[in-house]
């Protein structure tokens, strides 16, 4: 019996899917960047066709930080639901990550979408990491079938009262949300982005979280 449970309390340990901790280990803040004369910093738009990226999200939780009601800590598990290894950008420097001469460069946006908003991203640099192929460090692979667990702190108070407020029903408790991930791949040659639609993969599953209003919440909050 001992033997038995040893085995079994194993194999628990064994599929518990790592962990990404974007909480605990946020990327760093990077210098003033510019595309195409457009300064860099704010999350793309969050692209409504394909490409898809071969992801499964089940979007677990989102809950309010103790102490802290301005924050609310995502969680999320992401499925490789294709057939070859998935390379996941996982890097916390961007300025090492996206230098003009690195490679094969990816920003990675873990988010949340409104249900029924349009441009319903969350600002925010709590939620992205970077990758490129010359900094294999930067890559979590992930084999197909393969999971991990993502955890990030994003800014609902705000997103809510300020940039979706003129977008929600008047007098709305609730707000039902889908976890979302956006790949925002870089050209070789330019510091720039390429062109849209970007590569994105969304949650099949949704979860309400409650509003509160703030009435004199009236300008966007400064960045």
């Amino acid at each position: 019996m001992k033997i038995l449970l040893i085995l079994i309390g194993g194999g628990l340990l064994a599929q518990t899917p790592p962990l990404i901790d974007l909480v605990a280990n946020p990327a760093k803040p990077m210098k003033p960047r510019v595309f195409d004369g457009v300064v860099g910093g704010r999350p793309p738009e969050m692209p409504r066709t394909d490409p898809k990226l071969p992801l499964e999200i089940d979007l677990e939780s989102v809950q309010r930080t103790p102490g802290s009601p301005q924050f609310s800590v995502v969680s999320m598990l992401l499925k490789n639901a294709g057939t070859e290894p998935y390379l996941l950008p996982v890097g916390r420097d961007g300025d090492a990550a996206l230098a003009p001469d690195k490679h094969d460069r990816h920003e990675f946006w873990f988010n949340l979408q409104a249900e029924g908003v349009r441009a319903s991203y969350l600002q925010g640099q709590d939620q992205v990491t970077y990758a490129s192929t010359d900094l294999p460090e930067t890559f979590l692979k992930i084999a197909p079938r393969g999971v991990v667990r993502v955890r990030f702190k994003v800014d609902l108070k705000d997103e809510v009262q300020v940039v979706w407020k003129g977008r929600l029903r008047e007098g709305q408790k609730e707000l039902s949300v889908r976890g979302v991930c956006v790949d925002v791949p870089y050209d070789d040659s330019l510091r720039r982005v390429r062109h849209l639609p970007f590569p994105y993969a969304a949650s099949a599953n949704e979860l309400r979280i409650p509003i509160t209003w703030d009435e004199e919440a009236t300008q966007l909050p400064k960045r």
